[in-house]
């Protein structure tokens, strides 16, 4: 109550010489309460999914499975959302998704080191998308992998999906640019940039840029049973040359 104590601003004298000043906090910098760790934990990664998963006439049951790290002691929870075409989803934002959730949640299977479950209802429909993520014990969720379950004679199409992890930029940002692709065909993969000034360039690994307007390919002869991502770009942003 500063009526009471009057006005108060906490002070740090870590040098002990009785005067608040910018010499001080020198010897607290290094100082922790408990025992120092670190505190920004690492999500975990789903690191392999299941290739496609074709059914035949009759079956209902597949087992689905996914790999990721850290071990199964760091994995809190993996969990599988089920989603087929007669189901209007354009896109899985998580728990926030607006549809019927078929939730399933993945059991380790130590002699395989992978986490995996069966399921018995894949008759219902033909062609299934399945959402996989996992959550650590701190409780930070993986990025989303997708996995299918298809009919024998269905044909998954080729979807090509860009991601990166901003919508502006500015200079010393980082920007991470990642392409997801999916299907069961064997194809060639172009990826670039188009200028505001209309030209564009395509990406050429490991890094560098075709001439203006030419197409190049950042990796042909892909062969999709599934899918697959590719990290394109991550870097920090340099000041333009003025």
């Amino acid at each position: 109550n500063s009526e009471i104590f009057g006005k108060q601003r906490p002070q740090l004298d870590d040098t002990q010489d009785g005067v608040y000043d910018r010499n001080d906090g020198e010897f607290a910098r290094d100082t922790s309460l408990g025992k120092p760790k670190i505190h920004a934990s690492l999500p975990p990664e789903i690191i392999e999914v299941h290739p496609i998963i074709r059914l035949a006439e009759g079956q209902s049951t597949a087992t689905l499975w996914l790999k990721a790290i850290p071990n199964f002691d760091g994995m809190k929870k993996v969990q599988a959302i089920l989603n087929n075409e007669h189901e209007q989803v354009t896109e899985y934002k998580g728990e926030s998704t607006n549809f019927t959730r078929r939730e399933l949640s993945l059991k380790p299977n130590y002699k395989s080191q992978r986490y995996e479950i069966d399921y018995d209802q894949f008759h219902t429909a033909d062609n299934w998308t399945i959402f996989y993520q996992a959550q650590s014990m701190e409780g930070d969720w993986s990025e989303i992998r997708n996995g299918y379950v298809v009919a024998e004679d269905f044909h998954l199409p080729t979807l090509v999906s860009p991601i990166i992890n901003q919508t502006t930029y500015h200079v010393g940002d980082r920007l991470w640019f990642d392409v997801t692709v999916s299907g069961e065909e064997t194809v060639d993969l172009y990826v670039g940039v188009i200028f505001p000034a209309g030209y564009f360039q395509t990406i050429v690994p490991p890094l560098s840029l075709s001439e203006i307007n030419v197409l190049q390919a950042y990796q042909t002869d892909i062969q999709l049973t599934g899918e697959q991502s590719y990290e394109i770009l991550s870097l920090e942003l340099p000041a333009l040359a003025p």
